[in-house]
């Protein structure tokens, strides 16, 4: 069974920044280089929604066939960065802990990005040709590396604020075996 892939196929309107597409993100959002995603139907869905919607079956897969575009890039950096996000929120049993906690995680601009000897997809994504385009990867991607934190505890903490086993349960699961992203 092949894995889920973007729904997002009309990618080639968008910037690309090291292969991968910097696609928009619904009204409301963190700050940042993406637009704003243009809600066509009840069930169109942004990229960070894609890929907490596709995370639990997702996770389950060791290979990852990317599709031309980007879409799928940005999808699978996702999947892993919500993996550890679980693996980080493991130890905050509720929702106001965990909002308290990841603050400066979603805000850090210090991570691996192509180029880097320890980004764990640099099978992926290409070296940043130039120094404008590793800036617009890292102000990408913090914006929704910290957006998809945001949503995902709306998602995996229940309405009493405690922790959803459903999701927690997958917070010892690797990602293509994709570790501390």
């Amino acid at each position: 069974m092949p894995a889920y892939h973007s729904k997002q196929k009309d990618v080639d309107k968008f910037k690309k920044a090291c292969k991968a597409a910097v696609m928009p993100l619904r009204a409301g959002s963190v700050k940042g280089p993406a637009g704003e995603f243009v809600v066509n139907d009840k069930e169109s869905m942004d990229i960070v929604d894609e890929a907490i919607h596709f995370f639990r079956a997702n996770i389950l897969f060791t290979q990852f066939d990317v599709e031309p575009g980007g879409a799928d890039l940005t999808l699978a950096y996702l999947t892993a960065w919500i993996a550890d996000c679980l693996r980080k929120l493991q130890k905050d049993k509720t929702k106001d802990a965990a909002v308290k906690s990841t603050h400066q995680i979603g805000i850090n601009k210090k991570f691996n990005v192509p180029g880097d000897a320890k980004f764990e997809f640099a099978a992926f994504f290409t070296k940043p040709t130039s120094n404008s385009e590793k800036q617009l990867f890292v102000d990408y991607f913090q914006q929704i590396r910290h957006e998809t934190l945001k949503r995902l505890i709306e998602k995996v903490y229940d309405e009493k604020g405690q922790q959803n086993k459903h999701w927690f349960q997958f917070s010892k699961k690797r990602f293509m075996n994709a570790w501390n992203m």
